[in-house]
């Protein structure tokens, strides 16, 4: 099996995501991350092995963290910031996680004992995403593991003590636990390994070959000169020797050169179309279209249809590293101008890239306020487009040229979201301190049906009050499932422009 050329998630994790933009993420949070980032967030759940619930939890704290309300607003954050190539890199190493979490499922069937119990023991300072994956893995494969930590220093014959006879034990060794042996200590090791079944790990140098060989029985696995995949298997086979791990080994070894070559094509279509941006007439290959339509229905309802060609995606990535240094210039622009606040605003946190040469974003917003110029009530627009064409960033960059006291971004992709959204805006129109008890009295609510009706009239009563408002209603995936949230009477609503994301192109029939 080919070592080191894809690094595990846990690595990668550890060495460049544990922080993005001064935001601290976990482990599973940058799992999710990389499948929304990828348009997989329908299968996330069968790819990382968790339900739906706890998907739909980790995209909400991550939302929160970001201050955005949305999957969308989480791509934007992404691309803005300087880890989109470690992210790509970790998805691709996802990929191969979950193919051989897949066959250490099919190796857990092939055992008929009871499981195994052993303990990982380890030293203070060591890598926790390492031995979290470790655990998880070895669980999987029904080796029943947990962790100990050895947290007074013992040494290898005082640990060993403390453990029961026949008790299997996996040791993680610490880089300066080898400096503490010698070629006479051989005898102790394999004392250890035949009393408690025990298993020598390295990970960050090769053992030393006089106390640690093939002929001195001590058992032991080197996780540094080899994939952590080839030194899993290996740490199954000699604790399980009885169950025949080729036919697993061999079919990872396939899905791992499968993902490697498409590792490798990626990579080079990237150079590719680096290359080919070099000259301005590749520009011309790429179109925009842009159609319009309205309708008079309890108020203008408008749908604007635009459609993204998919390889415009590969040359937005090519051209990021320029529009990193254009967000610089900005960012020291806007750091030399006064900044004027004015508490009354209550508004979404709108988070804009740098502005994409795929959109003529000018052009399409002005067609937007053409249609929407001197109408009165409620007015809707409708973004349609696949996912990642940008419908997001747009809405955003319409919603930051209006003057509207109230600019507010609703996540509209589950009843959930959609709950939380609106109570966010509640606490946002709060401004006075009767406001605040008022809310504070509707949140208290036991009865969940009447808990959310009552934060929607209060909503109501507030944009009422506060005209001209905008409303983002981002990714929408049927307009059935937000009816009860949406605004179409101006009389209890207030006059406002609601701008929806979706990519259902039928959406104007189904409202």
């Amino acid at each position: 099996m080919p070592d080191h050329d894809i690094r595990p998630t846990h690595e990668i994790y550890s060495d460049f995501l544990t922080t993005i933009g001064q935001i601290k993420f976990t482990y599973r949070e940058i799992d999710v991350v990389a499948c929304i980032l990828h348009n997989r967030a329908v299968t996330i759940p069968s790819l990382l092995g968790i339900d739906r619930r706890a998907v739909e939890t980790n995209i909400h704290n991550i939302t929160r963290k970001l201050g955005c309300n949305s999957r969308e607003g989480i791509i934007d954050f992404i691309e803005k910031s300087d880890n989109r190539d470690e992210i790509e890199k970790y998805y691709i190493s996802l990929l191969l996680r979950s193919e051989f979490e897949k066959q250490l499922r099919h190796v857990s069937r092939l055992r008929k004992q009871n499981p195994l119990t052993c303990l990982l023991v380890y030293e203070q300072g060591e890598n926790q995403a390492f031995l979290q994956q470790l655990k998880k893995h070895l669980i999987q494969t029904s080796i029943n593991a947990g962790i100990r930590i050895n947290e007074n220093s013992l040494s290898l014959s005082q640990l060993a003590s403390t453990f029961q006879e026949k008790e299997s034990v996996i040791y993680i060794l610490p880089e300066n636990q080898e400096d503490r042996l010698s070629p006479g200590d051989t005898k102790l090791l394999q004392n250890i390994c035949n009393q408690n079944n025990s298993l020598f790990v390295f990970l960050d140098r090769r053992p030393n070959d006089e106390t640690f060989t093939e002929t001195s029985n001590v058992k032991y696995v080197n996780f540094f000169s080899q994939s952590y995949y080839s030194a899993l298997f290996e740490v199954i086979k000699k604790f399980l020797p009885d169950i025949p791990l080729e036919k697993a080994i061999s079919a990872f070894k396939e899905k791992y050169e499968g993902i490697q070559d498409r590792a490798r094509a990626n990579q080079a279509t990237a150079y590719i179309v680096t290359e080919a941006l070099e000259d301005k007439k590749t520009h011309n290959y790429y179109k925009k279209w842009l159609k319009i339509k309205g309708n008079k229905q309890q108020g203008l309802f408008i749908t604007l249809f635009f459609i993204i060609a998919i390889g415009l995606s590969a040359a937005f990535f090519a051209i990021k590293d320029s529009q990193k240094e254009e967000t610089k210039q900005r960012a020291n622009q806007d750091h030399n101008q006064p900044q004027v606040q004015d508490r009354s605003l209550v508004h979404s946190d709108l988070i804009l890239p740098t502005d994409s040469v795929l959109l003529d974003r000018p052009v399409l917003i002005q067609d937007i306020n053409t249609k929407l110029i001197n109408q009165r009530g409620i007015q809707t627009i409708a973004l349609v487009g696949p996912g990642g064409s940008g419908k997001t960033t747009l809405a955003h960059q319409y919603a930051h040229q209006q003057k509207a006291n109230v600019i507010w971004e609703i996540n509209a992709e589950t009843h959930e979201s959609l709950r939380v959204s609106f109570e966010n805006l509640a606490q946002a129109l709060s401004q006075t301190e009767e406001d605040k008890k008022e809310l504070r009295r509707l949140l208290e609510i036991k009865d969940p049906i009447k808990r959310d009706e009552s934060i929607l009239q209060f909503v109501k009563k507030h944009l009422n009050s506060t005209p001209n408002w905008v409303l983002i209603y981002d990714n929408v995936e049927n307009f059935s499932n937000i009816q009860d949230y949406f605004p179409q009477d101006y009389v209890t609503w207030g006059e406002g422009k609601i701008i929806l994301t979706t990519r259902d192109s039928n959406i104007q029939n189904n409202a």
